[in-house]
């Protein structure tokens, strides 16, 4: 059976759709923190809905920083606020990761997919390490960093 979202997640989304909107020459004053735990709780539940009852493994917060990581399975991981600066992650299938607040910096992901994985920011893309091997989200421009 399908699940589907309710309506009680669509305060969060219109509060953050209201936030993106604003001009750039608009002066505010966002509290990041306290909005990112507004939605976390809409993101979580995205997460569970395309990991289903197959979840991969839950590294959320762990530090796996210069680890190399090339022979372990990480397809609908859970890597939310997980250290993975200078990781290798060369050729590891990251469909349905979930990297909400992930950081990538230096990690090599050449030869990586990441065209199906959750939550990637073009911010954590440009800070990986990566060639014409990788396999980006559609939006995503990788060309070898």
């Amino acid at each position: 059976m399908r699940q589907r979202c309710t309506t009680t997640s669509l305060p969060s989304l219109e509060r953050l759709e209201s936030l993106c909107d604003r001009r750039p020459e608009e002066p505010t004053a966002i509290d990041s923190v306290a909005e990112q735990q507004r939605v976390a709780p809409l993101l979580a539940r995205a997460t569970s809905l395309v990991h289903g009852r197959r979840p991969g493994p839950d590294l959320r917060g762990a530090d796996l920083a210069g680890r190399d990581l090339r022979r372990t399975t990480l397809r609908r991981a859970v890597l939310r606020g997980a250290l993975l600066l200078g990781a290798d992650l060369r050729g590891v299938d990251l469909e349905g990761a979930d990297l909400v607040g992930a950081d990538l910096r230096g990690a090599d992901l050449r030869g990586a997919d990441l065209r199906h994985a959750l939550f990637l920011n073009p911010m954590q893309a440009a800070a990986a390490r990566t060639d014409a091997t990788t396999r980006p989200p559609g939006w995503a421009d990788v060309s070898g960093r």
